[in-house]
């Protein structure tokens, strides 16, 4: 069973919560900045810019409670950063989005860097 820890980077007394993650969560995908661009003799040219935290996005789907739902709205109309916190790591970030679908909550999650 999967954890998610989500909180207020800064103080506040109501912005803090840990949840369940639903199985259907994606919290492990990792990308490159690269770019791909043909060129006039038929190949193509690889720019790298490596690897960084700060280009993840976390899709958090965690089951429906009233408490939870009030708590995540919370947080992402109230807070510019929050720290979120998974097996792996934990990560400054914001939330972009949050919905009800069905009987879960869908959370958004764009990070910024790894704290540890």
């Amino acid at each position: 069973m999967k954890m998610i820890g989500i909180a207020s980077q800064l103080y506040d007394a109501v912005g803090s919560g840990v949840f369940t993650l639903r199985p259907e969560s994606k919290i492990t995908a990792r990308t490159r900045r690269v770019s791909r661009t043909k060129t006039l003799d038929g190949g193509v040219v690889f720019t790298d810019g490596g690897y960084t935290d700060g280009d993840r996005n976390f899709t958090a789907i965690v089951e429906y409670e009233d408490s939870s739902w009030v708590l995540i709205r919370h947080l992402l109309e109230d807070c510019t950063l929050v720290v979120v916190s998974i097996l792996e790591g934990c990560y400054l970030a914001t939330l972009g989005a949050a919905s009800l679908d069905k009987a879960n909550i869908k959370i958004s999650i764009l990070l910024k860097e790894k704290l540890s």
